[in-house]
């Protein structure tokens, strides 16, 4: 939840940004062992250095800049006006993006998370459920609301939060494909570099690494 004025209270009863993991793993899983960051220009920005996430469970994570309110408060915040959310590890020495959203403005007290726990596509709630399923809740249907493209950078495929006109451009403005109505588009078959990917009237870059 980007912009949150009255869904959830920290422990200093602040309305705080907020993000929230869920292990879909039956087994618990170290958070030491990860970063969070909201730019990959700096990649090992948050890390909670105690405790696990129990399998098939959920953890709530303060995104307020105010780490001095506990392990749990992140060291940035979410832009309400979009932004990204990625997860990385250390992999034989290098660090590995593990999963990550980018997306745009979400209404106020709105939160954008997986259809179900665990599934590749993301949607809008008008109902949040903190520390909780995201089970069968109200989604906000808001024509308006411009679809993202995860993960970015990629090594091949793209998942969209929504079914849509897609269609991949060089940084020549050269149309390599379109894709009627879809989901998701591969770029395996393209050198590494930069794309723009046009969803609807919005063009996202991707890095293709």
């Amino acid at each position: 939840m980007s912009t949150n004025s009255s869904n959830i209270a920290d422990n200093a009863g602040d309305y705080d940004d907020w993000f929230e993991l869920y292990n879909m793993n039956p087994t618990g899983i170290a958070l030491g062992d990860y970063w969070i960051t909201d730019n990959l220009t700096y990649p090992a920005k948050y890390r909670y250095r105690e405790g696990n996430i129990s399998g098939s469970s959920y953890r709530l994570f303060w995104a307020d800049k105010e780490d001095e309110e506990g392990l749990d408060h992140a060291n940035f915040r979410l832009s309400g006006n979009g932004e990204s959310l990625i997860i990385v590890t250390e992999d034989q020495g290098a660090l590995r993006i593990v999963d990550n959203i980018s997306f745009e403005e979400i209404p106020t007290n709105f939160s954008l998370g997986r259809s179900t726990d665990g599934a590749p596509d993301w949607i809008v709630f008008d109902q949040p459920t903190p520390n909780a399923s995201n089970g069968v809740v109200h989604v906000h249907e808001n024509t308006s609301h411009v679809p993202s493209i995860y993960p970015n950078p990629t090594t091949g495929v793209l998942f969209v939060t929504s079914t849509t006109e897609i269609k991949v451009y060089d940084m020549e403005g050269r149309l390599l494909e379109t894709h009627q109505a879809s989901n998701q588009i591969d770029l395996s078959q393209y050198p590494a570099g930069c794309y723009l990917i046009a969803l609807g009237n919005r063009k996202v870059r991707i890095l293709k690494q």
